[in-house]
């Protein structure tokens, strides 16, 4: 009689790596629930200031599809009166995945005196000031200087 051997699958986990791997989904999970509680006050100051936000869905956001209205977003624009800019840039510098700022500027307040520190402060981030009250809100300044390193910002 022939003896059966016994195999086992080649899916084979030590409970180390098990463990490390509940570890980093834990920490993962610990990060979003930061972030999807910090981001609402954010907002919030923004608005207060006389700004608006632009939202969008984080791709890599785990609990997205628990509450999409709750958990995995992130800031991506803004819009800041110029006279607030100051006020805002704690906050602006705090939002990892923005890409596109708007200055309102209604002609009392000078941006492009302090134009370099803001885009200095703000790397990867298409500046835009915008003049209330003009067609189109045409900018202030030239194409080549609104956003850093001299790209032009995207539409």
């Amino acid at each position: 009689m022939a003896k059966s051997k016994r195999t086992r699958g080649n899916w084979r986990f030590t409970i180390r790596s098990l463990l490390l791997l509940t570890l980093a989904v834990a920490a993962w999970l610990a990060y979003e629930i930061h972030e999807s509680r910090t981001l609402p006050r954010h907002s919030e100051a923004i608005r207060t200031l006389g700004g608006d936000v632009e939202l969008e869905t984080s791709p890599w956001s785990l609990v997205r599809f628990v509450e999409p209205q709750r958990y995995g977003q992130r800031m991506v624009a803004a819009r800041i009166p110029a006279h607030r800019l100051s006020d805002a840039m704690e906050i602006l510098r705090a939002q990892g995945a923005l890409r596109r700022l708007q200055i309102d500027c209604d002609g009392s307040h000078d941006v492009t005196s302090n134009w370099k520190a803001i885009a200095d402060q703000l790397p990867g981030v298409a500046i835009l000031p915008v003049m209330q009250g003009s067609p189109r809100g045409s900018s202030s300044l030239p194409e080549e200087s609104l956003a850093p390193g001299g790209k032009p910002p995207r539409a």
